[in-house]
């Protein structure tokens, strides 16, 4: 037997900060990967077909929900750069807020809608949608438990990582969003 002992590898924080960016920022290409694919199944299976039983108000109203939850988010990011930490938590659970209705919004749509699950519209609108569902309820959980260290002043103007993260998350969630909502809703 070997008399080797395994030990931690040592990183500075600046080396700890640049490897959680970038495992971060593989994560988003990989997620955005499986909606372009998503997307293009759209295409592939139900062509240009639209279905008359979305609701336009429903899609525009978690559209509009969305694009509010970026700006709070990003709100919530300026607070903590510049110092204003108590706010930071603030925006954070406003854009949760947000987010949980945009969920609650999108399932109503889904249990008022006439549209037959077995279609081919209607199997990728299922699929693509509740696939942008689990996306919001993890950033959910995210935006909570980021906005609960943020209130325990956790973060500074200098160390914000998880805040910056979700930040990007959120931002990211709400531009699949707009891509749902133009594929399925509008072409």
């Amino acid at each position: 037997m070997s008399d080797h002992t395994f030990s931690p590898i040592e990183m500075s924080q600046d080396e700890k900060l640049r490897m959680y960016v970038g495992s971060f920022w593989i994560f988003i290409i990989a997620e955005a990967i499986m909606f372009v694919t998503l997307f293009s199944t759209r295409f592939l299976l139900a062509g240009t077909m639209r279905s008359n039983e979305l609701s336009q108000g429903l899609g525009i109203t978690s559209t509009i929900l969305m694009l509010l939850g970026a700006f709070t988010v990003q709100r919530g990011l300026k607070m903590i750069k510049s110092g204003r930490f108590k706010n930071t938590g603030f925006y954070l659970n406003i854009t949760a807020l947000l987010g949980l209705i945009v969920m609650l919004v999108n399932g109503f749509e889904w249990l008022t809608s006439s549209m037959d699950w077995g279609s081919r519209f209607g199997e990728v609108y299922y699929i693509t949608t509740l696939f942008h569902e689990l996306h919001l309820l993890g950033g959910l959980i995210a935006l909570v438990a980021i906005a609960i260290q943020a209130n325990k002043n956790r973060f500074t103007s200098e160390n914000y990582w998880p805040v910056k993260a979700i930040q990007v998350y959120w931002i990211f969630v709400t531009v699949v969003w707009l891509c749902v909502y133009i594929s399925l809703y509008l072409i």
